[in-house]
């Protein structure tokens, strides 16, 4: 968790100074243009080609994730109502007309209330940890399952606390949307710091209670015992859930428009918003299919993580930094984007192959 804080923190520093190396741009592939626009003569272009490898497919892999949270919250909150494919067309009716909002700054608010969400959720969390009944002879919660933890598995959930501090695939829409892109830095400043303090107050929590006792198979709000805490942790995941599904299915939907017609633009006249419905939908029907099909939660963040997150977040920004302004850095901080670059690519490259193996093995 240290290691991940302090490299979203430089990720974030990358990002600003690719914001003012590069303005106007609003997707990874005007970046990578850039690059590509900047070599040297005779040299072959590669960013464009790097950014649809691995940016633009886990973009185009991502939203499932955020269905199968939906699913799962859902699930619990109604475990004996709903089906997991029930659970999963309710979640797509709900995400459906949200994901309409075609501008990042039109779902300003939805974000924060995904962000209390969450906040909820992680403090409900911690109470219903707090409360469970533990075997006095084994000190093991009596609610809960143990289970063995293959290395695969393992190493999944190391790809997974990668995702916990991803997003930075989005990131560069966020930038060119700032009125002081400038700030960004800071705005990731404060955000990996909340965001670390939530993760260390219920991983110690969660540690301390359960030890090695907690069944990975599932998010822990999903195998919590029935309780008015689990009850508003998964209430609050849910909604954190579908707002984050809505930004992902929002990215998606410009990702795609992009590179299908050269640019996603603006869909505001009735041809338009028919387009971006048809393209929202595509993207929540696919979403909402694999979701289903690949039911390991743990396992598919990984992949995820694996295929674009660490490149997205690192290999890309530190490599195009250094190809368009590589001035703005000194020798030292020159040494350790040149250094990301490698690390990054061979832990997500490992990252994948265990992530996929996790993946297969099953829960």
């Amino acid at each position: 968790m240290a290691l991940c804080t302090l490299g979203t923190v430089y990720s974030g520093r990358l990002f600003t100074v690719l914001g003012a190396a590069a303005p106007g741009v609003a997707t990874f592939c005007g970046y990578g243009a850039a690059v590509d626009g900047a070599r040297p003569p005779g040299r072959r272009p590669w960013a464009k080609t790097a950014v649809y490898l691995t940016v633009y497919s886990v973009i185009l892999v991502e939203p499932p994730v955020f269905a199968l949270t939906c699913v799962e919250a859902l699930t619990a909150l109604f475990p004996s109502r709903l089906t997991r494919a029930t659970a999963g067309l309710l979640a797509s009716a709900i995400v459906l007309p949200l994901a309409q909002l075609q501008h990042l700054e039109d779902l300003a608010a939805c974000a924060w209330a995904g962000v209390a969400g969450m906040a909820v959720a992680a403090g409900a969390v911690v109470v219903a940890l707090a409360r469970l009944p533990v075997d006095p002879a084994t000190r093991v919660p009596t609610a809960l399952v143990a289970r063995h933890t293959p290395p695969a598995a393992a190493a999944a959930a190391l790809m997974d606390v990668v995702f916990a501090y991803g997003g930075q695939v989005n990131w560069v829409r966020y930038v060119g949307g700032m009125a002081s892109p400038p700030l960004f830095s800071r705005c990731v400043l404060a955000t990996a710091a909340a965001m670390t303090a939530a993760y260390a107050v219920v991983g110690a929590v969660g540690y301390a209670v359960l030890g090695s006792s907690f069944d990975g198979a599932a998010p822990v709000t999903s195998v919590l015992p029935p309780s008015a805490a689990a009850s508003l942790a998964n209430a609050g995941l849910l909604l954190h859930a579908v707002l984050a599904y809505q930004i992902n299915v929002n990215v998606w939907a410009h990702t795609a428009l992009h590179v299908v017609r050269g640019g996603g633009g603006d869909h505001g006249d009735g041809r338009g918003r028919s387009l971006w419905l048809t393209t929202t939908a595509l993207c929540i029907a696919l979403s909402a299919l694999v979701a289903h099909l690949v039911p390991n939660f743990s396992g598919l963040m990984a992949v995820v993580a694996s295929l674009g997150d660490l490149a997205g977040a690192y290999a890309l920004p530190a490599a195009f930094v250094l190809a368009l302004a590589p001035g703005v850095l000194g020798r030292g901080e020159g040494r350790l984007a040149k250094a990301l670059v490698p690390v990054a690519l061979v832990a997500s490259g490992v990252g994948m192959v265990l992530s996929v193996k996790a993946l297969v093995d099953g829960p």
